[in-house]
């Protein structure tokens, strides 16, 4: 159990996992021009490793706290994995996701620690899911 209040403000295990397999296992022509849509940003650590692949990246989060924390954390850890790669991070409030346009991918981690997260994030997979099948 964590000290801290915030949870957002902290880097959890999954993240490295996911910072990992994204360092690893993709690479930067799998994901040229996409993007992507990151479901509970926390402290942006694994979207310094999906970075590097260029596109846009749209960083959601509950409050604006936390996303602040995100924008500067990308802003000061980002630079050698974008060297040479144009990345626009777009932040949003869980509530504005459907503002983010042209998403084709969709990135969370840890997300599944509270009732109420745990709606708005299942709220969020069906309106995209749902966008998706339209068109097969």
């Amino acid at each position: 159990m964590s000290t801290i209040p915030i949870v957002g403000l902290q880097v959890w295990k999954a993240e490295l996992a996911l910072s990992d397999f994204v360092l690893h296992k993709i690479t930067l022509s799998e994901l040229d021009g996409t993007v992507a849509l990151e479901l509970v940003a926390g402290t942006g650590s694994y979207l310094i490793a999906l970075a590097r692949t260029g596109g846009n990246i749209a960083c959601t989060d509950k409050g604006d706290h936390v996303l602040e924390n995100c924008a500067k954390n990308i802003g000061l850890n980002s630079g050698g994995f974008s060297a040479g790669v144009a990345v626009q991070y777009v932040f949003l409030a869980l509530s504005e996701v459907e503002e983010a346009q042209g998403v084709s991918l969709l990135v969370a981690a840890d997300v599944i620690y509270s009732d109420d997260l745990t709606d708005a994030f299942f709220n969020i997979l069906e309106k995209f899911v749902s966008r998706f099948r339209k068109d097969f």
